[in-house]
């Protein structure tokens, strides 16, 4: 089972539909913001989407799960 530990420090994601994904900064903010718009393989399409995080908050939960 992978957590939220390192998913900054993964290369690339491969999505439920085959392709892949770097895991970077606007995959992040998009997967918070649109939880439904790109899913992982392997993972239920579940995670809520945070439409309520203001910018600001937004920026400091990114900061956060880069720094795990």
């Amino acid at each position: 089972s992978r957590g939220l530990g390192d998913v900054y420090k993964r290369q690339l994601q491969t999505l439920a539909y085959g392709s892949q994904i770097k895991a970077d900064e606007a995959y992040l903010r998009e997967s918070i913001s649109l939880s439904q718009a790109k899913i992982v393989k392997g993972y239920p399409a579940a995670m809520p989407a945070y439409t309520h995080l203001s910018a600001e908050q937004l920026d400091q939960l990114i900061a956060y799960l880069k720094t795990l």
